[in-house]
């Protein structure tokens, strides 16, 4: 069999709404009842100081978004033709997208500046969901109010741009939302990088002063002090976990997009365009299901960090001389790096 050929029907092109099902509803399920348990753990009084931050309600913004298109995308499937609902549908479809992408992002952005920059995350949160939800709306609302979205793809078998001409289609499909998605993705992973790299230079002063403190100028330092714990050490799990909602958004972002662009590109249905199409509605399918993963696991991870970052990892002043007076981590530092990264992180108001 040459993936060259044009591709033959088969058995299994009917039973493609079966399979987008049985990968979106595991997602849309999970999804809810991961919203269900934030909704009771932020109700109960005992539990409820520690949910009080901007991370945590970024995460539900995300995961309501996340569940909007899980929904729409098990809707999508169900049409059969070019419609008005085949139209909204379209639109919601890719607004749910870029919010969530959008909000991930920001749940990014927010460590980095509580963390790096000492910005307060209450300050900026207004403007994450102002800015991201502006941002989906303009994107979207220009081709659904063009006409530019619903039309019946008997390719991918969901609603999807109506421009017939491929070069208009690849125009519009690029500017509202693969160079947006693709941007936002990038974006997470810059982050994750700073977030690094500004630890690895603690790390590097740690060192610095733990290696001062067993010279022979140990005796400028008080009897009771004890060096400061590597700031590497202390957050190995949390720097893990920051670096998975990444790595899921660049799997699931850049392979969507790249998929997208190619089947702009190729209109011709060989059978190889026929799997990767097949391999493109698997991917968004599960893509509630990779992020609500994520989000159950975060608890787990919020029980053990809170723990471990009551442990103070700050230098005492020592007397005039040597050395200066170094933090290892500051105190809003460490309660953003509270938890489990960027679902639980951040510091008491961020």
């Amino acid at each position: 069999m040459t993936l060259s050929r044009p591709h033959t029907p088969t058995v299994f092109d009917e039973h493609i709404g079966e399979l987008i099902d049985g990968l979106v509803l595991p997602g849309v399920c999970l999804t809810i009842v991961v919203l269900c348990a934030f909704a009771y753990t932020a109700w109960h009084p005992v539990s409820r100081p520690h949910l009080n931050r901007v991370s945590f309600r970024l995460l539900c913004f995300a995961l309501v978004g996340n569940l909007l298109f899980g929904i729409v995308w098990f809707a999508a499937i169900k049409f059969s033709g070019p419609s008005a609902g085949c139209s909204f549908i379209s639109f919601a479809d890719n607004f749910s997208i870029m919010f969530s992408g959008g909000i991930f992002f920001c749940m990014a952005l927010n460590l980095e500046l509580v963390l790096v920059h000492q910005i307060q995350g209450q300050t900026m949160e207004k403007y994450y969901v102002l800015g991201t939800f502006i941002l989906s709306a303009l994107c979207n609302i220009v081709p659904y109010a063009s006409g530019n979205l619903g039309n019946w793809d008997e390719f991918n078998q969901t609603c999807w741009f109506s421009t017939p001409d491929e070069r208009t289609m690849l125009k519009w499909l690029v500017g509202t939302q693969s160079f947006w998605v693709l941007l936002m993705s990038t974006g997470e992973v810059l982050v994750f990088l700073t977030i690094v790299g500004y630890l690895i230079s603690h790390e590097i002063i740690t060192r610095r002063v733990r290696s001062r403190s067993t010279d022979t100028d140990s005796a400028y330092y008080p009897e009771d002090y004890t060096p400061p714990r590597s700031p590497i050490a202390m957050y190995r799990n949390t720097i893990l976990r920051i670096g998975l909602y990444p790595l899921v958004s660049c799997l699931i972002n850049f392979s969507t997009c790249i998929l997208d662009l190619y089947q702009v590109k190729t209109p011709i249905l060989t059978e190889l365009d026929w799997r990767l199409n097949i391999a493109d509605l698997a991917i968004y399918s599960l893509r509630p299901l990779m992020y609500g993963v994520l989000a159950a696991t975060d608890p787990v991870r919020y029980i053990s960090g809170s723990s471990s970052c009551s442990h103070q990892n700050r230098l005492t002043v020592t007397p005039a001389g040597v050395p200066p007076r170094l933090t290892g981590i500051t105190a809003s530092g460490r309660d953003a790096l509270r938890g489990a990264g960027f679902g639980l992180s951040s510091w008491d108001h961020g």
